[in-house]
């Protein structure tokens, strides 16, 4: 007769973690497992107790290895792989509690958060401890030291800010550097946090607690969705421009949500100007012009590289009335720590040329990405030369801004700065992508109508190949710019 394996009664912090079974209560520590995995700091978890915790308390998560204290705001089980950190995290800045005391009142820690002065965090006040607590326990609340912001800002500036101007860099460094004025929402600090976190070194990452970049990326989405989600933000502005950072997730559980974050950046972005406004939100009229075009610049994208529909299909749709223009970014320019004055020139014309872009793309994106009501074959000859010469007049668009635009320098080219090189081949990038989305459109088109003439069917089927080996030779020297130049972390996870 078969012996029942005996059931442990408790699991160490790694096994309880992991969801899998641990031996240590029977056998003693460490446990098979954490001795397969060569860890250490194998330790029971302590037995919940009968009675709940008064709801005015915050209790921190009881499955922290030991030599951890819930101040650190380091994952535990990244502090376990990583090895010891030089805890670049701090939760709120508050010192490590003696080893007895394992709570504190919301009220004390919504205190504390204030000490990291550029945070603006006074929504917390309004939240049920519950949600302070679980935002606590998911590290939505975790805020890197002043050395590890800076870097992490300084990087978001130099690489995202140039093509998505959506934020207000002279505000940031202002907010960082101690102005009482100035305020930073922290959701879209998390935000911001996120959206550059691919760009950043892994030795940053490592300070922060986490393993690689994707455990990173991850980790960072979540804490910043978290923050949406229990509503620690409530102006619309904030609302927007987190959301419009966080366009940027990639995922194949949630293949849809960089478009559904788009989605609720232009809801709100829609809010700023509606009457009556419950939401008191002053925003100038440069940066509500920013956000639109941050907007449509994230559409476009998300239409090229991932093949969307477009949600902005009107080019005269609010901010985007009005060309970005020099004095947009006038305290920027004059306040950055990144670039000098006229590198952010050279920048704002790299982007005005992006712009210019993405306008021509509307009838692209509109014209191939949404539905065909009525299937190719059942086109008569005049609606069919009609979807012929609309393919034509979109193509020529775009010959004609190819013509125009400043080429970007080759892999070995000293035509420009580095910062503005690379964004232009980004935009670059861009037109090759779409010149082939269009080719293989036509394609589709010419493949679905049956009754072509096959001396014309040879004659379009030789112009959509010579547009593809166009598209793809474009797309191919881009490649390679950011291959020789070692930018490589420059192209979007899209790509």
């Amino acid at each position: 007769m078969l012996r029942r394996t005996r059931r442990a009664p408790t699991a160490c912090s790694w096994c309880h973690h992991r969801k899998v079974r641990c031996d240590a209560s029977i056998s003693g520590s460490p446990c098979t497992r954490c001795r397969q995995d060569c860890r250490t700091d194998c330790v029971l978890r302590r037995n919940l107790p009968k009675q709940s915790k008064p709801s005015h308390e915050i209790t921190y998560p009881e499955e922290q290895p030991a030599g951890l204290t819930p101040h650190d705001g380091v994952d535990f089980f990244a502090q376990g792989q990583v090895g010891q950190l030089d805890h670049s995290y701090h939760f709120m800045g508050i010192d490590n509690p003696p080893p007895e005391q394992t709570s504190i009142s919301a009220h004390v820690a919504i205190i504390d958060i204030d000490k990291h002065g550029f945070l603006c965090t006074q929504n917390l006040k309004c939240l049920p401890s519950e949600d302070i607590n679980y935002l606590f326990i998911k590290g939505s609340l975790n805020i890197p030291n002043h050395n590890t912001t800076k870097k992490l800002v300084e990087s978001y500036f130099k690489r995202i800010h140039p093509m998505l101007p959506v934020l207000d860099e002279a505000q940031f460094w202002r907010a960082i550097g101690g102005d009482p004025a100035e305020k930073i929402s922290l959701f879209v600090f998390q935000a911001l946090v996120f959206a550059i976190s691919p760009f950043v070194s892994l030795d940053t990452l490592y300070e922060c607690g986490f393993v690689d970049k994707r455990d990173a990326r991850k980790q960072l989405y979540n804490r910043a969705k978290l923050l949406f989600d229990l509503k620690v933000e409530m102006k619309p502005s904030a609302k927007a421009q987190g959301a419009v950072l966080l366009t940027h997730h990639t995922s194949a559980i949630a293949p849809l949500a960089g478009s559904l974050w788009l989605t609720s950046s232009i809801e709100n972005a829609m809010l700023i100007d509606a009457q009556p406004s419950l939401v008191e939100d002053h925003v100038s009229d440069h940066m509500k012009k920013r956000l639109w075009w941050s907007i449509l610049l994230r559409d476009r994208s998300l239409c090229i590289g991932l093949r969307r529909r477009p949600q902005v299909t009107s080019i005269n749709l609010h901010g985007c009335r009005n060309w970005l223009r020099e004095h947009d970014f006038e305290d920027e320019m004059h306040h950055s720590e990144v670039y000098d004055y006229q590198t952010k020139l050279i920048l704002l014309s790299a982007l005005q040329e992006q712009c210019t872009l993405a306008i021509l793309l509307t009838d692209l994106v509109s014209f191939i990405f949404n539905p065909r009501l009525t299937p190719t074959a059942s086109y008569s000859k005049e609606e069919f030369e009609s979807q012929m010469v609309t393919l034509n007049k979109i193509k020529n668009s775009l010959v004609q801004w190819h013509s125009k635009a400043k080429y970007p320098p080759d892999s070995r080219g000293n035509r420009c700065p580095q910062p503005s090189a690379a964004l232009k081949n980004m935009t670059f990038m861009y037109y090759h992508a779409a010149r082939v989305d269009l080719a293989q459109y036509a394609a589709l088109l010419i493949e679905e109508y049956p009754t072509l003439p096959s001396h014309k069917y040879q004659q379009a089927l030789m112009g959509v190949g010579r547009d593809l080996k166009g598209g793809i030779d474009g797309l191919s020297r881009i490649m390679e710019y950011f291959s020789l130049t070692g930018h490589v972390d420059n192209l979007p996870l899209s790509v």
